[in-house]
C-alpha cells in the first residue's frame, strides 16, 4: 500500500513539474515526452507517449502492444528479427518493406509497424 502511495505522489510531482514548466515557457523542447521519458525506458512507455522504438530492443509482448499485432504475426516477426535487418541494408530507402520478409505482413501491417518501430 505504502508503494502505491510513493507511486501517485511520484507521478503527481511529475505533472506537476510538466505543468509548470509547459505553462510558463510555451516551447516546443519542453513536452511531457521530456519528462517521461527519462524515467521509463521500456517500449510500452515509449508508444504511450507516442515515441518509436527500435525493432532491435522489442520482444513478443511489446510487438503484441501495436494495435492489430497478433500474438502469432509477434511471434513470427520475432523469429524473422535478422532477416529484416539483413533486408533493411538491402533496401535503406524504404525501411518499411523490410517487415514484409514476414508472413502475414503486407504493405498495410508494415506501414503500421514502422509508425511504432526505427529499424536502425
Amino acid at each position: 500500500m505504502k508503494n502505491t502511495y510513493a507511486l501517485i505522489s511520484l507521478l503527481g510531482f511529475v505533472c506537476t513539474i510538466a505543468h509548470e514548466v509547459i505553462g510558463t515557457k510555451n516551447h516546443p523542447m519542453y513536452s511531457l515526452a521530456t519528462f517521461i521519458s527519462p524515467l521509463n525506458k521500456d517500449p510500452e512507455s515509449h508508444f504511450a507517449i507516442g515515441e518509436r522504438v527500435r525493432f532491435v530492443e522489442v520482444g513478443i509482448y511489446e510487438l503484441e502492444l501495436i494495435p492489430r499485432i497478433s500474438d502469432k504475426l509477434a511471434t513470427s516477426l520475432c523469429a524473422k528479427k535478422s532477416e529484416v535487418l539483413k533486408r533493411v541494408a538491402v533496401t535503406p530507402t524504404q525501411p518499411q518493406k523490410a517487415f514484409e520478409v514476414v508472413h502475414g505482413v503486407g504493405p498495410k501491417v508494415a506501414t503500421r509497424l514502422s509508425e511504432y518501430l526505427t529499424l536502425d
